[in-house]
């Protein structure tokens, strides 16, 4: 499954990412890779979390034109992150995240 990540990078700063499909996801890191796979890892966590709470779990990925279009974004640069759906299933954080690639 692809979730929609958006990147932002300001001179002198780290890199931020949020998921927009997953309300309150950000996080950051010193380089793009260190970023995305921090970004993955809070994924995973986030749905641990939910399941532990018995809350529902829905992750349906917006449309990416739908998500570029909004000016809340702008500036950022779109990529998106791959999510095994039976780890998602499992709600096991992978020790060392899987099909990460940048589109």
């Amino acid at each position: 499954m692809k979730i929609p990540v958006v990147i932002f990078k300001d001179p002198d700063s780290v890199f931020g990412t949020s998921v927009p499909d997953v309300r309150g996801l950000h996080c950051c890191g010193n380089t793009l890779d260190e970023a995305r796979r921090n970004t993955l890892a809070a994924l995973y966590s986030h749905i641990k979390l939910l399941r532990d709470l018995g809350e529902k779990i829905e992750l349906q990925p917006s449309p990416l034109t739908q998500l570029q279009a909004d000016p809340g974004y702008a500036g950022g640069t779109w990529h998106h992150i791959y999510v095994d759906p039976a780890l998602l299933l499992a709600c096991t954080t992978p020790a060392t995240p899987h099909n990460i690639s940048v589109k």
